[in-house]
């Protein structure tokens, strides 16, 4: 592998962009491995138009400020630290996470540490997050301890410089929220009521899980390791920098360890979702004009638009409405006592195409007294033990 890296920094000293050096190493030393990669390099196995979206397309954002943190690959800085002279992108490795969603079960449950907020969540390729109750701030390593380059990259964003890091302010756009949920932080970048741009980051003791709605694929972050302040413009500082990732990798795999149990880690891997039984895709409608303070109030359509069929008595449904405790629904042809109830056919399966309404059941859910309600709707295979999605609705 030595000869493959001196091959890589000679191209460098020649002046080589960092893209165009790991290509042509790639090209003699099939088994080099680039050490990071600019959105030239890299686009995610799988994408969307939507940040819900399952299209199976990479892509990438550029980083000039305001921009979406799910919508493929955020092309944001470089991956490099103090004393590097040569300035790289780097790839912040935010996801578009197609496939079922899965919010999951921790054994720990860390949302009552104060250290969330303030906390630096680091990604493997050198890009942080560092969540606040009233922002978000992206956070690099300072390059020949400055953040030029970042005020440049990131020109309509506030870009400060604390010790040795550079701290972008909201990166994303203006608006955002954060809320608390049971076990995991609900972050929003925009004031739609529906699940694009959002993200569902869950702590843990030496870091955090990250996912979005509708999706099973997380990605990892480490909290507990030392800022990423390497250079691989040197020999020894691309010795530097694979320890560090070394180390990052070896902490990501404890995390995972406690992290949510379906959670598909292999977004990485060329065909991770080609056959997954977790590749559906729906979408929701208000099912009335508007809810009442009446019972048995028809509350959300839900259209299945993508997967294979769903047998009708492994279909599982809940509903978390205003943030409140999960209800489970049953079928509407069952007789039974639950909140709430789903409709089905008598094909015995939900196919593509086909809908669903989730109603109330006897009782007033949502009284519409406050305009409407948000309504998650958990779906699952039963029988399987799959967590089909995670859908954010809105009843009014």
């Amino acid at each position: 592998m030595m000869e493959s890296q001196d091959y890589y920094l000679t191209l460098i000293q020649q002046g080589h962009t960092p893209v165009d050096a790991a290509h042509y190493t790639c090209q003699y030393y099939p088994e080099f491995k680039p050490p990071t990669a600019g959105a030239e390099m890299i686009a995610t196995p799988f994408g969307s138009s939507e940040f819900v979206g399952l299209s199976g397309q990479g892509g990438a954002v550029s980083a000039t400020g305001a921009g979406s943190i799910t919508a493929g690959t955020v092309a944001a800085g470089a991956a490099t630290g103090g004393g590097m002279s040569v300035a790289t992108i780097a790839v912040v490795s935010v996801l578009v996470l197609g496939g079922a969603g899965t919010a999951g079960y921790f054994i720990y449950d860390y949302l009552t540490e104060p250290d969330f907020y303030g906390t630096i969540y680091w990604q493997e390729f050198g890009a942080g997050y560092q969540f606040e109750e009233d922002t978000v701030y992206l956070v690099f390593p300072a390059i020949e301890d400055n953040c030029d380059y970042f005020e440049t990259a990131f020109s309509e964003t506030n870009t400060q410089k604390r010790g040795e890091l550079c701290y972008i302010d909201s990166p994303f756009g203006d608006f955002y929220s954060i809320e608390e949920r049971d076990d995991y932080f609900l972050i929003s970048f925009s004031d739609e009521k529906d699940t694009k741009d959002r993200i569902m980051v869950y702590p843990l003791e030496r870091g955090a899980v990250m996912t979005v709605p509708m999706s099973d694929g997380c990605d990892v972050w480490v909290s507990d390791i030392e800022a990423p302040m390497f250079s691989y413009a040197t020999l020894e500082g691309f010795g530097e920098m694979e320890d560090w990732r070394d180390e990052f990798e070896d902490i990501a795999e404890e995390i995972k360890e406690d992290g949510p149990s379906k959670c598909d880690y292999s977004y990485d891997d060329e065909d991770s979702y080609s056959d997954s039984p977790s590749s559906y895709e729906f979408d929701f409608s208000d099912a009335s004009d508007w809810v009442s303070n009446a019972t048995d109030d028809d509350l959300i359509h839900v259209q299945m638009t993508k997967g294979d069929d769903v047998n009708w008595a492994a279909l599982g449904v809940s509903i978390i409405l205003d943030g409140g405790d999960t209800i489970a629904c049953e079928d509407g042809k069952l007789v039974g006592g639950e909140l709430c109830t789903f409709t089905s056919d008598d094909d015995g399966t939900w196919s593509l195409g086909e809908r669903i309404t989730i109603s109330e059941n006897d009782v007033d859910l949502c009284d519409g007294s406050t305009g409407g309600c948000q309504i998650d709707v958990i779906l699952t295979n039963i029988r399987d033990d799959v967590q089909l999605a995670y859908i954010y609705a809105y009843a009014e």
